[in-house]
This record gives C-alpha cells, sequence and structure tokens, in this order.
C-alpha cells in the first residue's frame, strides 16, 4: 500500500532529520510525530517505538552499505573486501553519519553493521580456506576495527579525503589478511 508505504518514509525522514539536530538519545516519539505531522495513533500502527522505527530505516542504510562494500572490488593483494564505499557514503551525509556512527552514536545500528559485516568478512574467509585466526574472530576483529576508524573520522571532522581512509584502513587490514 502506498499510502502505508508514504507515512512510514515521513516518520523515518522526520527520525533522521532530529537525529542530525540534536542527537538520537534525545528524540522523544512526540517529538517524531510532531515533525512528521501524524498522531500518536497513526505512528503506534507502524512502529512499536522509536527504537522500532529507527531499526527499520537503518537496515535499508546497513544493506545499502553492505551492497557497496560487497560490489567493490578489493586491490588484488589487498584486505577482503574494500572500505571505500563506507567513507564515501559518510562523506555525503556527514551530519548523519557522526549521528549514528560518532563517539555518541547510536549503539542499535553500530552493532547491527557490525555485524552484518563481520559475517561478510567471515565468509570470505572461509572461502579462501584460512584457519590461523578463527574466520567469526578475524571477522569481528576487522569490523570492529574499521567501525572505531569510522568513528574516529566523523567526530574529528572528516579531516582525510574518504579515499585516503579507505586506502589507510586497507593498508592496515593488508598486514593482518593472512593471518585470517
Amino acid at each position: 500500500d502506498r499510502r502505508v508505504q508514504r507515512t512510514r518514509k515521513l516518520l523515518h525522514n522526520a527520525l533522521i532529520e532530529l537525529i542530525a539536530e540534536k542527537g538520537y538519545e534525545s528524540i522523544t516519539v512526540q517529538n517524531i510525530i510532531d515533525r512528521a505531522n501524524f498522531g500518536r495513533s497513526t505512528f503506534y500502527a507502524h512502529f512499536q517505538d522509536k527504537d522500532d522505527l529507527l531499526l527499520s530505516g537503518m537496515n535499508d542504510l546497513i544493506h545499502s552499505l553492505m551492497d557497496g562494500i560487497e560490489r567493490a572490488e578489493p586491490h588484488t593483494d589487498g584486505p577482503l573486501f574494500s572500505a571505500s564505499p563506507l567513507f564515501e557514503q559518510a562523506s555525503q551525509q556527514p551530519q548523519l553519519y557522526k549521528a549514528i556512527f560518532g563517539r555518541r552514536g547510536i549503539e542499535l545500528v553500530v552493532h547491527e553493521f557490525k555485524l552484518h559485516l563481520a559475517s561478510h568478512i567471515q565468509e570470505q574467509l572461509e572461502s579462501k580456506n584460512k584457519n590461523e585466526i578463527p574466520a567469526e574472530v578475524f571477522g569481528i576483529y576487522l569490523a570492529g576495527a574499521l567501525l572505531a576508524l569510522l568513528q574516529w573520522w566523523v567526530d574529528d571532522n572528516m579531516p582525510h579525503p574518504p579515499e585516503k581512509m579507505a586506502e589507510l584502513f586497507e593498508l592496515m587490514a593488508l598486514k593482518n589478511k593472512d593471518r585470517g
């Protein structure tokens, strides 16, 4: 139903605008429905609470990021994936990425993205049949390292271009690639 899609999109957009303005923790359902110009019953017909709204919208973002990472070709002698799509998207929407992945970020989204990324890395490692370090251990390590680097970068107002950040991450990941 197009009306349902439109309502959900407007509520999601209101949440994103509010996150960029004042951070996730201080937002209430009332703030969201005021911004989207809907009633409380409309909100609760679609979502249980603001976390439910956040995760439903962030799943699209996470899948978009993962799709970009999976489609991007890593350097032939580089790590298991390219970090370029992540840094590129963050540079295009700095306020949003700072609100989500920054020091005061939204733990729900960071955790979900880390699990998706770690799973992707684990699949790549298992296909290469290397086993010095268990694939699930190396996957969560590398995903955590990438997110820590992204957090520093967005919190420090992106002091390097996204291409440079991806290159630096890939250099650091390359040093550990053959252990996974």
